[in-house]
């Protein structure tokens, strides 16, 4: 999986769309997110990549505070970078300042098996959902 890094938000050429927006709202309303008093958790875990089995723990207290315990390094960038991500996308955070800061446009049709692709404009990293049922699949 490839890691992207976000200095900051660029300038887009994309219009917001009414539509878009709003059913990003829905689907954004849809995600469970962990409460703001929420202080992380441990787990022991297990990394399958390509079919080799790592076992460690790992805590997670914030996006950008992981702590893997696990010998194989590869395992232990996957796990993190998972986590990471995961931690992010479940944080205390309202639609204003996550993805509704954001130029939200429809890149295609609703025909792709996974949903309709909802662009993120201008947050740095060429971002976009699959949205289907009030859901991002």
């Amino acid at each position: 999986m490839a890691t992207y890094t976000k200095e900051k938000d660029v300038e887009t050429a994309l219009e917001d769309d009414a539509e878009a927006r709003k059913a990003m709202q829905e689907v954004f309303s849809n995600t469970a997110r962990w409460p703001t008093e929420f202080g992380g958790f441990t787990a022991d875990v297990t990394a399958n990549i390509n079919g080799v089995e790592q076992k460690g723990t790992v805590t997670v207290k914030g996006p950008k505070e992981i702590e893997t315990d696990i010998s194989d390094e590869k395992a232990k960038g996957f796990l993190t970078e998972n986590l990471a991500s995961i931690a992010m996308h479940r944080g205390p955070r309202s639609f204003e300042e996550s993805d509704g800061k954001y130029k939200l446009h429809f890149g295609d049709d609703d025909t792709h098996p996974l949903g309709r692709k909802l662009i993120m404009g201008g947050d740095g990293m060429s971002s976009f959902y699959r949205i289907k049922d009030g859901r991002i699949q």
